[in-house]
Order: C-alpha cells, then sequence, then structure tokens
C-alpha cells in the first residue's frame, strides 16, 4: 500500500517447500538507492507465526524468521510485513513511486509471485514503468505481465517460473 505521506505498507507471503531440514528463511531488505545512500527507514516490522528478529547488515534490514532450536521440511509458508518510509527528495514537483517489489537476490528460482501496489489516486497508466529482469536490467521477460486498474488504483503483477536473479522495480 503506497501512502501519500511518501510511506509504504508491504505485506509479503513467502511459501517455501524445503527439500531438507531448515531451521526458517532470512529475508534481506536493501536500506540504499542505486548510488549507495540510505534512501529509507524500516519500521512497524512483524512476522505472524514465527519466532524473528531484526538487524541491519551489509545495507539491508534482515529478517531471521524462524529458531535455531526447530528445524522444519515440506511446505512452510512465512507471512512478514513492514513500513518503509522513504527520505523526502525534496522534489516539489511531483511524486514518484520507485521500489524493487520483487529483489533479485533471491537463491533459488521462484515458481510464481503475484504482487499487488494499491496507489493513494489514480494514475495514468502510460506514467507506469515496470521491469522484470535480471539486476540492472530494463526490460520485461515474457512470464511477468501486469495490469492496471483505474477503480480501485492497483497495479497486479504477476510471475511465473522467474528464474534465480529476476526481480521486479516498478
Amino acid at each position: 500500500v503506497v501512502n501519500e505521506d511518501n510511506s509504504y505498507v508491504i505485506s509479503e507471503t513467502i511459501n517455501v517447500d524445503y527439500d531438507m531440514p531448515r531451521h526458517g528463511i532470512y529475508r534481506y531488505i536493501p536500506m540504499n538507492d542505486m548510488d549507495g545512500n540510505t534512501a529509507m527507514k524500516i519500521d512497524r516490522m512483524w512476522v505472524d507465526g514465527w519466532d524473528y528478529e531484526t538487524y541491519d547488515e551489509n545495507d539491508c534490514r534482515v529478517f531471521k524468521i524462524g529458531s535455531g532450536d526447530v528445524t522444519v521440511t515440506g511446505p512452510q509458508k512465512f507471512s512478514l510485513g513492514y513500513r518503509i518510509r522513504m527520505y523526502d527528495d525534496m522534489d516539489t514537483t511531483g511524486d514518484i513511486f520507485y521500489l524493487d517489489l520483487l529483489p533479485t537476490g533471491w537463491e533459488t528460482a521462484i515458481e510464481s509471485s503475484t504482487i499487488i501496489v494499491r496507489l493513494p489516486k489514480p494514475v495514468d497508466e502510460e506514467s507506469i514503468e515496470l521491469y522484470a529482469s535480471g539486476y540492472g536490467s530494463d526490460e520485461i521477460v515474457d512470464n511477468v505481465t501486469w495490469n492496471y486498474d483505474e477503480d480501485s488504483m492497483a497495479v497486479t503483477i504477476y510471475g511465473r517460473n522467474l528464474m534465480q536473479g529476476v526481480g521486479v522495480t516498478m
């Protein structure tokens, strides 16, 4: 959910099917912009149904979800959320939303992904730019599609069989 105060409330559900015992999952959220400057603050963090801790490491906020005392196998569901507060860009000519919605750093391929971005007000669909490929690319791979619904002010992005290293930026 994109708010008019330059903050975003992010809710993620990550479904993982472990083929060997694991303790949980790490979710790394980059905190810097493309120039290496700290671009945001993360607060209001939560994880449903799992032990977790958060900390900063290598310019990322890290969610460590799971327990060192417990291992799990098979299908697991991790639901987490947080609020991002972007630093003021001092640009009074307009608003911009720029965020890696699906980061490129996952250690595995992704079977499917659905991302819904709810905007605070209607936008011209022509102003929406979406990139879905490897880091630094300005293309969209064939197995990612998107649409904008002006009535609900929502952009919905679908991805299937995404190779490791494919991400989505809007």
